[in-house]
């Protein structure tokens, strides 16, 4: 069977998504599709390129990923220190502001990144609430304790 378990595999760490889409990939081309499928292979190259794994001479174990996913973690973190930065829980407009800015990271999931094939799909990590991230010390510590 191609595809046991659906396309979980998507969920996994990139390198492990990659290896697995190759595996399957491998396995169509054995049963004789190899012609059909010569856009997809491109694809998977390419993709398998962005992350340093099929590019020669680069060093596999950093993927070509984690130069950009730093610099966006890091002006992630600045977004939100300096929303939290202006927020004030007394003023009715500044909370409504503050909610509004880091609504997309609400809504935003994040999957694990040493997930497995046998994890379930729907767990997911969700950003704080807009709530929870004030500039008051005392509003943190007792919405957390």
């Amino acid at each position: 069977m191609l595809f046991p378990t659906r396309l979980k595999f998507t969920k996994l760490a990139y390198k492990l998504e990659w290896a697995e889409a190759d595996a399957r990939l491998s396995r169509i081309a054995q049963d004789g599709y190899d012609k059909q499928i010569e856009h997809l292979e491109a694809a998977h190259h390419a993709y398998g390129e962005a992350l340093g794994i099929t590019a020669e001479g680069l060093d596999n174990s950093t993927g070509g990923v984690r130069e950009p996913l730093a610099l966006f973690l890091a002006k992630l973190r600045a977004y939100v220190l300096a929303v939290a930065a202006h927020a004030d829980d007394a003023d009715e407009s500044s909370v409504t502001q503050t909610e509004s800015l880091l609504a997309p990271l609400h809504q935003w999931k994040t999957r694990l990144a040493d997930s497995t094939v046998e994890e379930d799909p729907t767990a997911t990590t969700s950003a704080p609430l807009a709530s929870q991230v004030t500039a008051s010390p005392a509003a943190v510590t007792s919405a957390t304790g």
